[in-house]
């Protein structure tokens, strides 16, 4: 996981006025949306590449002169945003925790390290929203030497005919969630990166967030609407809708995609509040795009093809997609 390397350097550094620029927006949206009862936040999580800098190697080392982490709180306080800043929580526990916050053949934070965000997440949207949530609690910590859930998930991915011998003692919660119906009232949509995965494997969402959905990467939608008879992805939505049927909005991205942060949901909900019929418009006229982007993602060989594209010329998959879907519709 290179980009959280470089993330920690500064190197995919997007410039302060994007930053500022995005930020500008999505006070807007905050304040719209609160004027309709719905509150939103911006969550920054950490990534393993800043938490971890004492093992990066010295070949990416250099002096930081910015990063799109500090501009992001800096100005997010400025704006007077709701944020949690999870990356800077991290970084106060690193000294003293008793169990890894990441773990060494994963590439997202630890089990426990997880459990430790969802409970401070829950809290913070008990005190934005003026909600009691369902509480998630653990009796019993499992300490082992083998990793379990996600912490192994680079070990997996690399296809080793031996795997390295595991010996980091990782910490696993047993946890539960407190049943009161009355409490699991607050519908809490989530956009965010594969950081969100855990808390929904966890159950999260259903047991403490009304089933609210997360939208990942501003794309796929976990789950599926439950009226569809196949998959649906964002796009696909009455934006509008979607977002007045939560009381909570919440928007989380690790350090590694702050380049991307909240991919193109700000933008388009800002156009969607600001001027609708320019929303509708461009959103009508990029139809047929998606589409085909959609039919990219969902085909096995053409998926193969847009992926080699991406490694030949160096660009992110989604970009190659788009350029194959272009293609199709006949424009270079």
């Amino acid at each position: 996981s290179e980009t959280f390397i470089y993330s920690a350097y500064g190197d995919d550094y997007i410039g302060k006025f994007k930053i500022s620029e995005k930020l500008r927006k999505a006070k807007v949206i905050q304040d719209t949306l609160k004027k309709k009862g719905i509150d939103l936040f911006l969550v920054f999580a950490p990534g393993k590449g800043e938490y971890c800098s004492e093992q990066i190697d010295d070949k990416y080392k250099h002096p930081i002169t910015n990063t799109n982490y500090k501009d992001y709180i800096s100005l997010c306080k400025q704006n007077q945003i709701n944020t949690l800043d999870l990356k800077a929580y991290f970084q106060l526990l690193k000294p003293n925790t008793p169990y890894p916050l990441f773990p060494k053949f994963g590439h997202h934070w630890s089990y426990y390290g997880e459990c430790l965000a969802v409970d401070t997440i829950i809290k913070f949207v008990e005190h934005l929203h003026q909600c009691d949530i369902p509480t998630m609690r653990w009796d019993h910590i499992d300490v082992v030497d083998t990793a379990r859930s996600r912490d192994a998930d680079v070990l997996n991915s690399m296809n080793l005919f031996y795997s390295p011998k595991q010996n980091q003692k990782l910490a696993y919660p047993s946890i539960s969630f407190e049943k009161d119906s009355l409490k699991n009232k607050t519908k809490v949509l989530t956009v965010a990166d594969s950081y969100w995965y855990g808390p929904v494997y966890m159950g999260v969402p259903q047991n403490c967030f009304a089933s609210g959905s997360f939208w990942y990467y501003y794309n796929k939608i976990i789950p599926n609407p439950s009226w569809a008879s196949e998959k649906v992805e964002v796009w696909q939505l009455d934006l509008k809708q979607e977002i007045e049927s939560n009381q909570v909005i919440m928007l989380l991205y690790s350090d590694g995609n702050l380049s991307s942060y909240s991919n193109a949901f700000i933008d388009d909900v800002y156009e969607l509040y600001t001027n609708p019929k320019l929303y509708n418009q461009r959103n009508e006229k990029n139809k047929a795009l998606r589409t085909n982007q959609k039919l990219i993602r969902e085909t096995p060989n053409l998926l193969k093809k847009s992926t080699k594209k991406s490694q030949d010329l160096q660009i992110p998959l989604d970009s190659a997609i788009k350029i194959d879907a272009m293609k199709m519709l006949g424009i270079q």
